[in-house]
């Protein structure tokens, strides 16, 4: 059976049959080191809050099930084979790092395009897979994941969340409009500046035509 990715609010309204077979994803604009041995290094996740004011602790994290099974996935796509396998994993200040070692071109050339993605600055964004524990409302008005368990994490391109990038793009036609009025009443504002020039030119004019 397909795993099914949730946000947090979505996995704390569930009871617990339901959430049988779901995992919950949470994106980390990463700090990324690539190497020329096919290698990288990204932070996985940290103990900040996230854009839906969630917490992941990271001392609450438990990395022993995926020690089992260290694949490293597009996107979340458990359908497809994985691009990279994780030769490291250990914590950090505030969050969790883990080396990646890509798979090469001959095995998976979509691993090489990921790499070389990844390697030139294209891709920076990491995703994680985790089955939440323990998990609390908290002041921010999003939930505190106290205990947790990591299930896998993935190299991805846009967040996961794609109500964030509606957000964004309804902001982002918002200013266009705004500045496209700005720019009519400007025009309005000169073409009528013009107007009146015009007239004060005609009026001069007339009263030295008739002195």
């Amino acid at each position: 059976m397909a795993i099914k990715t949730l946000t947090v609010k979505e996995y704390a309204n569930l009871s617990k049959d339901q959430r049988q077979d779901t995992i919950v994803v949470k994106d980390v604009m990463s700090s990324i080191t690539a190497n020329d041995d096919r290698t990288a290094t990204f932070i996985i996740t940290t103990g900040t809050p996230d854009r839906d004011q969630d917490i992941v602790v990271p001392q609450g994290l438990s990395v022993a099930y995926y020690l089992n099974n260290r694949v490293v996935l597009w996107g979340h796509d458990q359908s497809i084979l994985p691009i990279a396998k994780c030769i490291g994993i250990q914590p950090i200040d505030n969050g969790w790092q883990a080396t990646v070692e890509f798979a090469t071109a001959e095995a998976n050339p979509m691993a090489e395009q990921v790499y070389q993605l990844v390697k030139g600055g294209f891709l920076s964004a990491v995703s994680i897979g985790f089955i939440p524990l323990e998990l609390e409302l908290n002041e921010l008005g999003g939930y505190t994941i106290t205990k947790s368990e990591l299930f896998e994490f993935s190299i991805v391109n846009v967040p996961a969340n794609p109500e964030a990038l509606i957000v964004e793009d309804e902001e982002a036609l918002l200013m266009d409009e705004q500045i496209i009025a700005q720019d009519i009443l400007s025009n309005i504002n000169k073409t009528a500046e013009r107007k009146k020039l015009k007239m004060r030119l005609e009026l001069h004019k007339l009263s030295g035509s008739r002195n």
